[in-house]
């Protein structure tokens, strides 16, 4: 049987240390408290919540965007249209 390589462990109240969390080298399968970690389902959310994060991540790309625009073209543009007016003053 291959041995599993422990990275983490924890103790409990009586001070008894437990394996915790670990990890065959081999096939780098995931254990923890000696049994095997399950990672081969594959995760399905419904239509909406796929929806949902598509919209907040546009969303978030969108307001990104405006806060740049905010912080390094507007205050260029500014002072370029505040030029323009002191040009025209007589």
């Amino acid at each position: 049987m291959e041995e599993i390589e422990q990275i983490y462990s924890y103790s409990d109240k009586d001070g008894r240390e437990h394996f915790g969390f670990g990890v065959k080298n081999k096939t780098g399968e995931l254990f923890w408290n000696h049994k095997k970690v399950v990672t081969e389902q594959k995760l399905t959310l419904n239509w909406w919540v796929n929806a949902a994060v598509i919209i907040g991540a546009l969303s978030t790309f969108a307001l990104a965007g405006i806060e740049g625009y905010k912080v390094f073209i507007a205050p260029k543009f500014q002072a370029g249209i505040e030029e323009v007016i002191k040009i025209k003053k007589p």
